[in-house]
């Protein structure tokens, strides 16, 4: 019986839904090379997550990392009145982890020299037997297989499906993580290990505590995260918050450090006014909070020949469900599990792939409006 041919792949997108798929094929023994537009790390461009299992059965399953290395466990979800008053407490033991964390345990698993910063895919050809990524420097990568994990602006998106575009949902997330060992003690008695949240008519916060800068777990290392959900006027208020402090225009997210001052100046009086205390005081403390738009965007398919797309590529749902990253990372998985199922015949495994992934993405979508309307989120 004659051996499968193992694709030769290539990812476009360094982050996590990149690695997860880098890392998932090599495991198959696959030829894969990860292409990611920004020269340095990506390191520091997200805030907290809440751990989904079935993403961390996958990465102790391959000897990525384990609950313990990666999180922190929860022990309590609070409910808080503008006093500060607890309205309601549960026992909720959600392990907490951040998006760095979580990148930089994948980042060390997947080979220095296939992984190639500073290369922006800015179109794709597949006139010929095999497809081709084309590289702002000129340099073209051919290959049987060709995955789009480059997220909300996806190149290879635009080029399996030009009319598709994600729509604005009507609100952005602020969010900001300040040290523990720097906040006051009222603060961390208050928030540590509680899944906090405060929902007032038209926004929603929700704080919990993350690993450290370097993922470190201990009491007095970690780090208090905050997401504030604010409706935002897409005409009026969106364009000014995407402007950086530097003058450049930003598609989905200003990073911390390039939020214009007089954004975290608004940002810091509204916590003033419609906050409770302990949260506006952590809001005040945050130095560099940055924003982060909230998208929608679901594509009618996740492949067309050899060139597939996956994650926010190709679905975006909203973070209150907190499964985006686990979704991208389920895609990845799933995707490795097909192909192999298939023996490496992409007309048999892509199809039966995206079937079962848009079935997952549509669930989540619509699981993730009713939770935005049911916070007075968005359109």
């Amino acid at each position: 019986m004659r051996e499968p041919h193992l694709p030769k792949v290539v990812v476009i997108g360094g982050s996590i839904a990149g690695l997860s798929t880098g890392i998932a094929l090599r495991c198959l023994g696959c030829d894969v090379q990860i292409y990611e537009r920004s020269p340095t790390s990506l390191r520091g461009r997200g805030g907290g997550l809440v751990v989904q299992y079935e993403m961390l059965d996958w990465m102790a399953s391959h000897g990525i990392a384990t609950l313990a290395t990666l999180s922190i466990p929860g022990v309590e979800r609070q409910f808080l009145d503008r006093n500060g008053k607890v309205i309601q407490r549960f026992a909720d033991s959600t392990p907490f982890t951040s998006w760095d964390a979580v990148f930089d345990q994948l980042r060390a698993a997947f080979p220095e020299e296939r992984y190639h910063r500073g290369c922006e895919c800015v179109r794709l050809s597949t006139a010929g037997a095999r497809p081709v990524a084309e590289f702002a420097s000129g340099e073209r990568a051919e290959a049987d297989l060709v995955i789009g994990a480059d997220g909300v602006g996806s190149v290879v998106r635009r080029h399996l499906f030009p009319g598709v575009h994600p729509t604005y949902a009507g609100y952005v997330a602020w969010r900001g993580v300040y040290p523990e060992s720097l906040a006051p003690a009222e603060v961390v008695e208050t928030l540590a290990r509680r899944f906090t949240m405060f929902q007032a008519r038209d926004f929603h916060l929700l704080s919990y505590l993350i690993p450290g800068e370097h993922g470190e777990v201990e009491a007095g290392s970690r780090r208090l995260n905050w997401v504030w959900y604010w409706n935002t006027d897409e005409e009026r208020e969106l364009p000014e918050i995407l402007l950086d402090s530097d003058g450049r225009r930003h598609q989905s997210s200003v990073p911390s450090g390039k939020v214009q001052p007089q954004h975290i100046a608004l940002l810091q009086q509204r916590a003033e006014q419609h906050l409770p205390a302990v949260l506006a005081q952590l809001v005040r403390s945050t130095p560099e909070p940055f924003v982060q738009v909230i998208y929608d965007s679901r594509t009618p398919a996740m492949s067309r020949g050899a060139v597939a797309i996956l994650g926010d590529s190709a679905c975006i749902v909203r973070p209150h469900t907190a499964a985006g990253t686990s979704k991208a990372s389920g895609d990845a998985v799933s995707l490795a599990q097909h192909l192999q199922a298939a023996s490496f015949d992409l007309s048999v495994a892509l199809p039966l792939w995206q079937t079962e992934r848009l079935a997952v993405a549509e669930r989540l979508i619509h699981h993730g409006w009713r939770l935005a309307h049911n916070s007075g989120l968005g359109k």
